[in-house]
């Protein structure tokens, strides 16, 4: 082969290189933030008031309110429901 369809093809593997990684680098920073895990510990953290600013840049950035909202109602709820059976285990052994 010459020179030039050898110079030609490397052009084109770095341009394919370059393409392939800004394609993976899109898919994670797109899945990134947005799991159940993550949910979760962001709204923990949220109703203790510990959320750190990048967190809650994230968050807003790539999460979907509806999933924050129901975590965070989630919690509330099981917050409640472990107060009342404290409460009650509390009272009921005195």
């Amino acid at each position: 082969m010459s020179n030039y369809l050898i110079c030609q093809l490397k052009q084109q593997d770095h341009k394919m290189i370059k393409l392939i990684t800004e394609q993976e680098s899109w898919l994670m920073s797109d899945k990134k933030g947005t799991g159940i895990k993550s949910v979760v510990l962001s709204a923990l953290s949220a109703g203790f008031g510990v959320q750190k600013r990048a967190n809650l840049e994230r968050d807003f950035q790539q999460g979907k309110p509806a999933h924050y909202i129901i975590a965070g109602i989630a919690g509330t709820v099981l917050f409640v429901l472990i107060l009342i059976s404290v409460v009650h285990v509390v009272t009921h052994n005195t």
